[in-house]
């Protein structure tokens, strides 16, 4: 078990506080060595230690390697190799999104469905003892969804991203408006007056918003989707969604937010949370255990969307307008991308799950099946 203890001492200004790391192990030979006055302990690395490997790992079966970025590659076929040269029977597989096209890659460098060593990242993690998480940080990351698809997807994603950009900015810059006046906050009062019966108006609820076709077909895919099944990625679909979260970052931050709040309130709170709550019971379940501001908001903004998006970026995909280039250029080196990064590496390791009876489900919501 490694053990960690603060580094005391007298310290500069300039100085960075140090931490001195200690661990124990049974297996191999530890060593202290000093850098620039603070110790460090290590293992010298080597191949006459392959030897030991299999006590290192005992009782383990399977490692899984998730991911296939600038580590993956490199760790998992040294960690297979080194494993095959300790002759031990330990299985090194990799797990990766389905349709990622680095299953490919990964096939290639000996890794398959077949021999049980290649296969989907929840699929992976579930059947294995010890799993090495190699996702890259920005594989978060608007840029790294447009990065992962294909010649021809990504030409899709430019098309849909083009299209919807400034229709998306439309409304958003719109809901803004509505919010900074105070708008937003008085149709929530006066909306909660007419939920109840008054002045001899009959009552007027929030009724349900999951009953048209797409979102009973929504019902169906989850009552026969895999545990940990994300789907396949759409390059259009993505470019829309892509394009209106651009659009919410561009307004925010020409109102003079910081990075930390519209990277917060736009990329974060939609992936950690918005979108689990989708994919577990779809868009109903997600809006209706959100703020009375939000369940109502979600009532009177998306009509506007749908309306917009059908009228314009999709009547502009229809008719072939050409891909605003300046758009696409502006997304790939915008330094939001950068500024996630770093956000990313805050992200705890544990994602949100949305078990039937959770006490942050609204009772009235909860159920025991999809």
């Amino acid at each position: 078990m490694a053990a960690a203890t603060a580094f005391s001492g007298t310290l500069s200004s300039h100085t960075p506080s140090l931490i001195s790391l200690d661990f124990d192990s049974s297996v191999f030979k530890k060593e202290k060595i000093s850098l620039a006055g603070h110790d460090e302990y290590i293992v010298r690395g080597g191949r006459d230690l392959f030897y030991l490997l299999p006590d290192a790992f005992k009782g383990i079966k399977q490692i899984g390697v998730i991911g296939w970025g600038s580590q993956g590659p490199a760790q998992a076929q040294n960690l297979r190799d080194s494993l095959t040269d300790a002759k031990s029977d330990i299985v090194v597989k990799i797990g990766l999104r389905k349709g990622s096209h680095s299953f490919a890659e990964a096939r290639a460098a000996g890794f398959t469905e077949e021999n049980g060593t290649l296969g989907d990242i929840w699929e992976t993690i579930s059947g294995s003892d010890l799993v090495m998480l190699l996702i890259s940080d920005s594989a978060q990351g608007m840029l790294a969804v447009y990065n992962s698809l294909s010649e021809e997807g990504k030409k899709e994603f430019e098309i849909a991203y083009g299209a919807s950009y400034y229709p998306c900015m439309d409304i958003l810059y719109e809901c803004y408006e509505d919010v900074a006046c105070g708008n937003e906050i008085r149709s929530v009062v006066l909306a909660g007056r007419r939920i109840y019966e008054k002045d001899g108006l009959p009552a007027f609820p929030m009724g349900k918003i999951d009953q048209t076709r797409m979102w009973k077909v929504g019902e169906r895919v989850r009552s026969v989707r895999q545990a940990g099944d994300l789907g396949p990625l759409y390059p259009f679909t993505a470019g829309v969604y892509v394009a209106l979260m651009m659009a919410q970052i561009e307004i925010l931050r020409k109102k003079g937010h910081s990075y930390s709040e519209i990277i917060n309130e736009s990329v974060i709170e939609s992936v950690d949370s918005l979108n689990p709550f989708m994919h577990a019971r779809g868009v109903s379940f997600m809006v209706d255990n959100c703020s009375t501001t939000a369940r109502l908001g979600s009532r009177k903004w998306a009509p506007r969307f749908d309306y917009i998006l059908t009228q314009q970026a999709l009547v502009a995909v229809d008719n072939d307008s050409p891909v605003n280039r300046d758009l696409i250029s502006n997304f790939l080196s915008d330094p939001v991308h950068g500024a996630i990064e770093v956000c990313a590496q805050l992200r705890p390791t544990v994602d949100i799950s949305v078990p039937p009876d959770a006490d942050f489900v609204r009772p009235e919501l909860r159920q025991s099946t999809n």
